[in-house]
């Protein structure tokens, strides 16, 4: 007599591997979705070293990435851009959420961003992933996004 599986089994067994997919595929997405942001803090936090650096030898921020002394590539799924204030931000390509960073000797403007860095949610996913950075909620927040200071 051959042993063999019914088609029952094999069902049961196809159905199983659907159930745990259907499970694990979101947390396998929130996980990299942290994990790209969490290249984007780092990346926004050495530009924001190199611009204070370039600040402190000639007074002033650059708005030219080629004049600061670090070479960098923009993370896989990011836009990343400085802007013509000389800040930078890494923005999601779905544009769900930005991670910027403020700039010490920039109290003249957005005095409570100053020398710090933030994520800024467009949408509730966003909102989602900036919390997960242990993020606190800054007053200075608009109708289409919230604004998170990373610690």
């Amino acid at each position: 007599m051959k042993e063999a599986f019914t088609l029952i089994e094999l069902l049961v067994v196809v159905l199983i591997i659907v159930i745990l997919s259907a499970v694990a595929l979101p947390q396998y997405q929130k996980a990299v979705m942290k994990s790209r942001a969490a290249g984007a803090i780092i990346l926004v936090r050495a530009v924001k070293d190199a611009q204070e650096r370039y600040y402190l030898a000639n007074n002033q921020y650059t708005t030219a990435a080629a004049d600061l002394d670090i070479d960098y590539q923009c993370p896989k799924n990011f836009n990343c851009f400085l802007t013509t204030g000389g800040a930078f931000s890494a923005k999601y390509e779905d544009d769900s959420y930005e991670i910027t960073a403020g700039y010490n000797h920039r109290a003249e403007y957005y005095a409570v961003l100053s020398g710090k860095l933030y994520c800024t949610a467009f949408t509730n996913q966003g909102e989602s992933l900036c919390k997960t950075f242990s993020a606190t909620l800054l007053d200075y927040t608009g109708d289409s996004y919230h604004r998170y200071e990373i610690k």
